[in-house]
């Protein structure tokens, strides 16, 4: 009896301190979610581009001696307001996420309300797509436990995980093929000012020109950086939301843990790059 009672004694310590770690494993867990969740949020807000989707096509075409016409400037507004709509969308679902897995669940549901709206008006969703997000909203968990947290971004993340590599891969080509071809466009035609003064046979102009230009230039190289930075890492942001889909049922890994870390740590090298 005696031996009985110092064995259940000894026990009891040893098997609470193993439901803390299971507990706690599982919140560490939760946190790798939440904090790439959260760095894939801040990164995917970063809203220099949009306005000098606009800005770069106007400063091309005063460049070239081109007057910017009415309906053209509609144009490049439009293509601007469809870049938002899209960023917008993974911007809240992010958020969406980071407080499920942090168990703010007023958060969640507002983030995931606002990304039913916006996912209705970018326009690389199709209307299935969109439903993916109304529909991820009315999903029905209690937030009380770890375990219904983590259940709730496994069927959060599986559902939306087709859209949001669609979103990704549309904001990083509009990034791409859009944004940087128009920054090129517009060095050249940059260099195509100092040129013509060299041509004049002016060597006073052609300094005029060369020092007018100089700041100029130097912008659009920072631009350019920024962008191709912002491209590389939407790309991450949607292989790191790949590799939660694929591996949504190892949240007790550390392997998977050191993985999303290892994303989170590669965005954050990305955003050091971005330029304001």
């Amino acid at each position: 009896m005696h031996t009985k009672s110092f064995r259940s004694t000894l026990l009891r310590p040893l098997l609470l301190l193993a439901v803390v770690a299971t507990l706690l494993s599982g919140c560490a867990n939760l946190a790798a979610v939440r904090d790439f969740a959260s760095q894939a949020k801040s990164l995917s807000s970063y809203n220099v581009i949009p306005p000098d989707l606009v800005g770069t096509n106007v400063r091309r075409q005063a460049l070239f001696g081109k007057e910017v016409t009415e309906e053209n400037l509609a144009n490049y507004k439009r293509h601007r307001e469809h870049f938002e709509d899209r960023q917008a969308v993974i911007v809240k679902y992010m958020g969406a996420l980071a407080a499920v897995a942090d168990n703010e669940v007023i958060n969640y549901k507002k983030n995931l309300d606002d990304v039913a709206g916006a996912a209705t008006k970018a326009d690389v969703l199709d209307k299935g797509d969109a439903d993916l997000f109304a529909s991820a909203a009315n999903l029905v968990a209690t937030l009380a436990t770890d375990g219904a947290r983590r259940k709730l971004v496994r069927d959060l993340v599986t559902r939306c995980d087709p859209a949001v590599q669609k979103l990704t891969a549309a904001l990083a080509e509009t990034v791409r093929e859009d944004y940087l071809k128009s920054l090129r466009r517009e060095a050249d035609a940059t260099d195509g000012l100092v040129r013509d003064a060299d041509l004049a046979k002016n060597p006073g102009l052609s300094r005029l020109a060369r020092y007018a230009m100089f700041e100029h230039t130097a912008t659009i190289a920072a631009r350019k950086k920024s962008a191709e930075a912002f491209a590389e890492a939407l790309g991450k942001i949607g292989a790191g939301h790949a590799k939660l889909a694929a591996h949504i049922g190892d949240f007790t890994r550390k392997e998977f843990i050191a993985e999303l870390k290892g994303y989170q740590d590669e965005l954050k090298a990305l955003q050091a790059q971005f330029k304001n």
